[in-house]
């Protein structure tokens, strides 16, 4: 069976990977003839060893790094458009994330809609960033 594709589960958080070496990784790809899509995104607010939890309260420079991180990698993507064909979010609202429940129970907001379904500064980062705040 002929491979034509590759899909990259991209869940990340907002300090790692760098957005760089997730480009570098696709282009490795395109280089071998391969598509490439994004599959599973999402962006956890806590680095990997971290095991704090904010609770209810997240507070908001940690929303706005989110947002920016979300920026920078959608700007990349864009960059790329030719070797990056689908970009596939891991769930719709917070609420519903698989992180809340891993690697730790906790609250977690790694999606582009928060828990009550509102867009959140992440979905503004990649719509129409003159909506952020700086």
């Amino acid at each position: 069976m002929p491979i034509d594709g590759v899909g990259h589960q991209t869940h990340i958080d907002i300090y790692n990977p760098p957005v760089e070496r997730i480009i570098e990784s696709i282009k490795k790809f395109a280089g071998l003839g391969l598509d490439n899509i994004i599959t599973e995104l999402d962006m956890s607010i806590y680095s990997w060893n971290d095991r704090s939890d904010y609770g209810d309260s997240i507070p908001d420079y940690i929303l706005t790094l989110q947002a920016k991180r979300y920026q920078e990698l959608f700007d990349a993507l864009k960059e790329n458009k030719d070797i990056v064909s689908t970009v596939v979010f891991w769930g719709i609202s917070d609420k519903y994330s698989w992180l809340n429940g891993f690697p730790v129970k906790r609250t977690n907001a790694p999606l582009l809609f928060d828990r009550n379904f509102m867009p959140k500064p992440a979905f503004w980062a990649i719509v129409d960033p003159s909506r952020l705040r700086e």
